[in-house]
Protein backbone atom coordinates (compact mmCIF):
# COMPACT_ATOMS: atom_id res chain seq x y z
CA UNK A 1 0.00 0.00 0.00
CA UNK A 2 1.41 3.40 -0.88
CA UNK A 3 1.93 6.03 1.80
CA UNK A 4 -1.05 8.16 0.81
CA UNK A 5 -3.43 5.19 0.84
CA UNK A 6 -2.03 4.05 4.18
CA UNK A 7 -2.52 7.51 5.69
CA UNK A 8 -6.06 7.65 4.33
CA UNK A 9 -6.87 4.30 5.90
CA UNK A 10 -5.68 5.15 9.42
CA UNK A 11 -7.35 8.55 9.29
CA UNK A 12 -10.60 6.86 8.24
CA UNK A 13 -10.24 4.44 11.15
CA UNK A 14 -9.90 7.40 13.53
CA UNK A 15 -13.09 8.96 12.13
CA UNK A 16 -14.96 5.68 12.50
CA UNK A 17 -13.67 5.27 16.05
CA UNK A 18 -14.81 8.78 16.97
CA UNK A 19 -18.30 7.99 15.68
CA UNK A 20 -18.39 4.74 17.67
CA UNK A 21 -17.22 6.56 20.79
CA UNK A 22 -20.00 9.10 20.36
CA UNK A 23 -22.48 6.20 20.17
CA UNK A 24 -21.01 4.66 23.32
CA UNK A 25 -19.72 1.58 21.50
CA UNK A 26 -16.49 1.37 23.49
CA UNK A 27 -15.45 -2.09 22.37
CA UNK A 28 -15.61 -1.14 18.68
CA UNK A 29 -13.99 2.23 19.43
CA UNK A 30 -10.99 0.61 21.08
CA UNK A 31 -10.64 -1.95 18.27
CA UNK A 32 -10.63 0.80 15.62
CA UNK A 33 -8.16 2.94 17.56
CA UNK A 34 -5.85 -0.05 17.99
CA UNK A 35 -6.08 -0.84 14.27
CA UNK A 36 -5.20 2.78 13.46
CA UNK A 37 -2.33 2.60 15.97
CA UNK A 38 -0.90 -0.46 14.22
CA UNK A 39 -1.10 1.28 10.84
CA UNK A 40 0.54 4.45 12.17
CA UNK A 41 3.26 2.49 13.95
CA UNK A 42 4.01 0.59 10.74
CA UNK A 43 4.10 3.80 8.72
CA UNK A 44 5.94 6.17 11.08
CA UNK A 45 7.34 4.07 13.92
CA UNK A 46 5.92 3.20 17.35
CA UNK A 47 7.09 6.37 19.10
CA UNK A 48 5.90 8.86 16.49
CA UNK A 49 3.59 11.66 17.74
CA UNK A 50 0.73 10.25 15.63
CA UNK A 51 1.02 7.01 17.61
CA UNK A 52 1.06 8.79 20.96
CA UNK A 53 -1.97 10.87 19.91
CA UNK A 54 -3.90 7.69 19.17
CA UNK A 55 -2.85 6.26 22.53
CA UNK A 56 -4.30 9.37 24.19
CA UNK A 57 -7.57 8.69 22.35
CA UNK A 58 -7.55 5.14 23.73
CA UNK A 59 -6.95 6.54 27.22
CA UNK A 60 -9.88 8.92 26.76
CA UNK A 61 -12.05 5.97 25.76
CA UNK A 62 -11.01 4.18 28.95
CA UNK A 63 -11.70 7.27 31.02
CA UNK A 64 -15.24 7.53 29.63
CA UNK A 65 -15.81 3.97 30.82
CA UNK A 66 -14.47 4.71 34.29
CA UNK A 67 -11.38 2.56 33.66
CA UNK A 68 -9.09 4.95 35.53
CA UNK A 69 -6.25 2.49 36.14
CA UNK A 70 -6.14 1.53 32.45
CA UNK A 71 -6.25 5.21 31.51
CA UNK A 72 -3.30 6.02 33.76
CA UNK A 73 -1.33 3.07 32.40
CA UNK A 74 -1.81 4.38 28.86
CA UNK A 75 -0.67 7.87 29.88
CA UNK A 76 2.49 6.39 31.41
CA UNK A 77 3.08 4.59 28.13
CA UNK A 78 2.52 7.81 26.17
CA UNK A 79 5.04 9.61 28.37
CA UNK A 80 7.61 6.93 27.57
CA UNK A 81 6.80 7.19 23.85
CA UNK A 82 7.22 10.96 23.85
CA UNK A 83 10.52 10.72 25.71
CA UNK A 84 11.76 8.07 23.24
CA UNK A 85 10.76 10.23 20.26
CA UNK A 86 12.25 13.42 21.68
CA UNK A 87 14.54 12.79 24.66
CA UNK A 88 15.35 16.51 24.96
CA UNK A 89 11.92 17.17 26.45
CA UNK A 90 12.29 18.00 30.12
CA UNK A 91 10.27 15.67 32.31
CA UNK A 92 8.48 17.23 35.26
Amino acid sequence: MNSLAHEFSWKQLLKQAAACLEDGNYEKTEALYREALCAVSDEFGPNHPHASNIMVKIADCYEEQGRTNDCHAIFRQVHSMVMAFNPTIVSI
